[in-house]
């Protein structure tokens, strides 16, 4: 495959899906899944619930005996849990705990607001309960045999439950990949807290992709900021090929004078006999893009511009690293309608612009009136949704393709 100049981006959004390496599969503790990716269909391994119980407390009849003004002898008693359950005979009662068995020839639980005792060992019926009453019957909330989690779900806290309670202890989940992140530029200083010296930055790029990639369930290397320096910069990407299956470096893949990057990328791809796949791609902000592959792993380019580095990350390497996982995605797999006109100077290329989405009359609406500057990170704090534009004009209320970042600021 020859590597284009310059890559339109649904174009370089399909190079990253098609080389991407499937991840692996692991079968764990479902108690330790939570985050992880299913990667086959999970079903139940049980009926839920395994018998009929009863929903209250109250007392286990026939409906026939158990109508309103009928005295019934209670013969005996079932907590939740018992092993031995006495059959219900016609015209008695058996007093029965929520969660407990249904005893044999019961058909109904009367609730104990709905009998009064007038001696001890019997009941008296207030009101007549009616066929089923206060029983869940067996396999009423799911079936043996059910698909109860769909192949690509990501497992929350709440499916720990859900697998719990049909049986099933053990997942296949997507392996976790190994990630290394490695910022490069002499100007780039570790985010330690430490007075900056004069001509630094902070470190911004690296911990925002760790922290993405965590989040993914990714297992992360971190790796302190290089310098441009073409020897150390190869030896970083080649630390990070040998411990891991995915490396991500920012900053260098321009062209300046001290960037390194793109260079070092190509020469290591060139050494293995493969070939750098992208080395541009048509988006703004975050054009100087570059991926390749080493066998059957994967090296980025990202911009150190730590916008540009983060709407790269966000709509193309994130989505293409999570369907490596089974998780289904996309750039852009939503769509928002737009609080005001925008009207940029025409190139062509496709625009991301960072937006604060937020809910009106039901329906989401982004407002691009943020910081878009490459360089700018000030509107991060409100920013929880990334919008596409493909042309240089898009009027107030036109619905576009979106990406929600954060929906706890909606």
């Amino acid at each position: 495959m020859k590597s284009p100049d310059s890559a339109p981006f649904d174009d370089a959004f399909a190079i990253l899906r098609e080389n991407l390496r499937t991840a692996d599969h692991e079968e764990i503790a479902t108690s330790d899944a939570v985050g992880r990716i299913v990667v086959r269909d999970v079903q139940a391994q049980l009926d839920v619930p395994p018998f009929s119980r009863a929903m209250m407390d109250g007392f286990a009849v026939r409906c026939e005996s158990a109508t309103e003004g009928a005295v019934i002898p209670v013969r005996d008693k079932i907590q939740a849990g018992s092993g031995v359950i006495p059959n219900v005979e016609e015209g008695c009662a058996v007093r029965i705990m929520t969660g407990s068995r249904v005893p044999s020839g019961a058909d109904a639980v009367l609730r104990f607001e709905w009998a009064e005792e007038p001696q001890p060992g019997c009941i008296k019926v207030l009101r007549s309960p009616s066929l089923g009453e206060s029983i869940q019957a067996r396999g009423d909330d799911g079936k043996k045999g059910d698909t109860i989690l769909r192949k690509g779900q990501r497992i929350r806290p709440e499916h720990v439950a859900l697998l719990h309670s049909f049986g099933v202890f053990r997942v296949y989940v997507a392996s976790r990949p190994k990630v290394t992140v490695i910022p490069t530029g002499s100007e780039v200083a570790v985010a330690d807290g430490r007075t900056l010296s004069d001509g630094l930055v902070y470190n911004v790029n690296a911990p925002l992709i760790a922290s993405l990639l965590k989040d993914d369930g990714c297992l992360v290397h971190d790796v302190p900021p290089i310098s441009d320096d073409a020897v150390a910069i190869r030896e970083a990407i080649a630390g990070g090929l040998a411990a891991s299956d995915i490396v991500i470096l920012t900053g260098g893949v321009s062209k300046g004078d001290a960037d390194y990057t793109g260079q070092c990328i190509h020469e290591i791809a060139h050494e293995q006999g493969e070939q750098v796949l992208l080395k541009r791609v048509q988006l703004r902000p975050g054009t100087p893009f570059v991926f390749a592959k080493v066998g059957d792993k994967a090296i980025f380019g990202l911009s150190g511009n730590p916008a540009a580095s983060y709407i790269q990350f966000e709509t193309l390497v994130r989505p293409a690293i999570r369907l490596s996982m089974g998780l289904m995605d996309s750039p852009f797999p939503h769509s928002i309608r737009l609080s005001k006109t925008v009207s940029m100077r025409a190139v062509p290329y496709t625009r991301v612009l960072r937006s604060r989405a937020y809910l009106q009359g039901g329906e989401l609406i982004a407002n691009t009136d943020l910081a878009q500057s490459a360089g700018a990170v000030s509107s991060f704090g409100v920013t929880n949704c990334l919008v596409r534009i493909d042309d240089s004009y898009a009027e107030e209320g036109t619905i576009v393709p979106a990406r929600l970042t954060s929906l706890a600021n909606l």
